[in-house]
C-alpha cells in the first residue's frame, strides 16, 4: 500500500487521529527547520576558518536532514487538513456536560506539564512564564495572554508573524491585520493584530512553541497548569458509555 493510500484512509477512517499526527509532524518541522538553520551557520563557521572536512561532513549532514524533513512535510501536507471544526464550542460543550463522573477529572492544578505533553481533552488552570503565573480558564486565553506577553517584549518581532509561513496556518492565517482572513479572530489588546482562536490544544501548543522559540526562550521555561483532565470519561464513551449508580 502507497503512502498516499495509507494517509487518506486515516484521513477519512481516523479523523481524530490524523490531526494528532499532522499537529505533531507539524513542531517537528520546525524544530527541524530551525536545526539545518543551526547546521548551515555551522558550515559558514567551518568555511571561515577553511575546515574543509568538517564543511564536508556538515554539508552532506545538512543535506541528509533536508532530505528526511521533505518527506516529512509531504506526509504532513497529506494527512492533515487544516483543523475546520470550531474548537472554541467544544470546549465550551466538553466543559459544561453535567455528569456526576465529571468531578472525577479534576486535576493538582500545583503539578506543572510542558509544551511537549499532549493536550487532548485537558483544561488550562494557569501558565507560568518569566517567573509569573497567569491565570487562564481556556486554551484560547492561553494563546491571547501568551502573545500579549510576547507583544509587549518585542513588538517587531511580533508583527513579523503575519508574513511568516511557518507561523500560519496552510489555509488559515493566525496572525493578520485582516480579519476576513480569519475564522475566529480576536484582536490584541495591545496592538493592532488580530489572532486566530479556532484551533486545537494541540495546534495552540505547537504555536506558542514556535514563538518561543523565535524570541529565544526555552520551551521548557514554559509551564503549564491544568484543572481538569476528560480523557477517562472520553475513553468510557468510547468503551460504551457513561454507567452511572
Amino acid at each position: 500500500m502507497r503512502m498516499e493510500q495509507i494517509l487518506a484512509i486515516i484521513n477519512k477512517e481516523f479523523p481524530e487521529k490524523a490531526i494528532d499526527i499532522g499537529e505533531s509532524i507539524d513542531l517537528l518541522l520546525y524544530s527541524i527547520d530551525e536545526l539545518i538553520k543551526d547546521i548551515n551557520n555551522k558550515i559558514t563557521h567551518a568555511l571561515n576558518k577553511r575546515d574543509y572536512n568538517k564543511t564536508k561532513s556538515l554539508t552532506e549532514l545538512s543535506e541528509a536532514v533536508y532530505n528526511y524533513e521533505t518527506m516529512l512535510r509531504q506526509i504532513f501536507n497529506d494527512i492533515e487538513p487544516d483543523n475546520i471544526i470550531d474548537e472554541v464550542e467544544n470546549e465550551k460543550e466538553e466543559s459544561t456536560k453535567s455528569s456526576p463522573n465529571y468531578n472525577e477529572c479534576l486535576v493538582d492544578f500545583n503539578i506543572p506539564h510542558t509544551l511537549y505533553e499532549d493536550f487532548t481533552h485537558v483544561r488550562p488552570h494557569s501558565f507560568q512564564f518569566k517567573g509569573q503565573k497567569y491565570e487562564v480558564r481556556t486554551w484560547q486565553e492561553v494563546l491571547l495572554k501568551t502573545s500579549e506577553i510576547l507583544y509587549t517584549l518585542d513588538m517587531d518581532k511580533f508583527e513579523q508573524f503575519q508574513y511568516d509561513r511557518r507561523m500560519n496556518g496552510k489555509k488559515v492565517q493566525y496572525f493578520s491585520k485582516v480579519e476576513s482572513e480569519m475564522r475566529k479572530p480576536v484582536k490584541l489588546k495591545s496592538a493592532d493584530i488580530f489572532i486566530e482562536t479556532n484551533m486545537s490544544a494541540n495546534s495552540i501548543r505547537n504555536l506558542i512553541a514556535k514563538m518561543l522559540q523565535k524570541y529565544d526562550f526555552k520551551i521548557s521555561d514554559y509551564k503549564l497548569f491544568f484543572k481538569t483532565d476528560y480523557s477517562s470519561l472520553h475513553n468510557e464513551n468510547k468503551n460504551g458509555g457513561f454507567h452511572n449508580g
